[in-house]
């Protein structure tokens, strides 16, 4: 009990080998034993749920079939022989800090309190979307988040739609190259405008995918030319306009590219 898994193996060939002539010892592994913990608060379906030492904190949550839309992964509380964590679980995925999502132990409980703040963030942001935030979080931390900003996007004139009292709308323009540290609040919404709207576009057609590809999986090859237009972006070469377009399908013609300029 206490031992991790290494202790725990080295204690093992060290009473082996003390006791008889032996050079080698396997110690694997078979099957982690299974333990209940206490799952509850603002979580689809609370109560108990059945885990093994090497699942984290997070692992128990999605066994109680995830957050509801109000829950917070910010703010998780972990009951731990008569001590109280707090966890950041946006910490583990962003920074892989497995202090905020520890490892399992028979006996914990698990509570999933209401979200304290929450924003949406839209426009030329990597991962647009839903975000929590705590107490004191900014402008910075939501772009953060959301993956920063893309190619094209407006810093100095930032849209956020404020509601007050839940009766009150204001719109606050904001210059995040000045005032990056200004404060979101709840129900909070950001659009982060882009510089390529009412642009030149480009008008590329043929035998492409139409999209990123990475192979990794099956991809059904379009069997008919496609029509796209692409907005303008300064420096955008022909190769990363292909690449960006999945490259060409198998029934490419290279041999007769052709290239159109207005």
């Amino acid at each position: 009990r206490g031992m991790t898994f290494l202790e725990l193996r080295h204690f093992i060939h060290k009473r082996i080998k003390s006791s008889m002539p032996v050079e080698y010892v396997s110690f694997v592994l078979q099957s982690p034993a299974q333990f209940d913990v206490f799952v509850y608060g603002i979580v689809k379906s609370p109560g108990i749920v059945t885990v093994n030492p090497l699942q984290r904190v997070w692992d128990a949550i999605a066994e109680a079939k995830g957050l509801k839309t109000m829950g917070s992964y910010r703010h998780v509380l972990l009951y731990r022989d008569k001590k109280i964590q707090k966890l950041d679980l946006i910490k583990f995925s962003l920074n892989a800090q497995l202090d905020q999502n520890p490892l399992l132990e028979p006996g914990d409980k698990i509570f999933v309190p209401l979200a304290q703040i929450i924003a949406n963030i839209s426009g030329r942001v990597q991962y647009p979307g839903q975000y929590q935030l705590l107490p004191g979080e900014t402008l910075k931390d939501l772009i953060t988040y959301a993956g920063g900003v893309t190619a094209g996007a407006i810093l100095d004139d930032i849209e956020i739609t404020r509601i007050s009292n839940m009766t009150n709308v204001s719109e606050l323009h904001v210059n995040f190259k000045t005032n990056p540290d200004i404060k979101i609040k709840n129900y909070d919404t950001v659009k982060i405008k882009s510089a390529f709207n009412n642009t030149m576009m480009i008008m590329i057609e043929g035998a492409l995918y139409g999209k990123p590809t990475t192979f990794k999986e099956p991809i059904k090859i379009p069997t008919k030319p496609i029509l796209l237009n692409i907005p303008y972006i300064p420096g955008l070469t022909l190769l990363q306009l292909l690449k960006d377009l999945g490259g060409p399908t198998p029934f490419a013609d290279a041999s007769k590219d052709r290239k159109s300029v207005v």
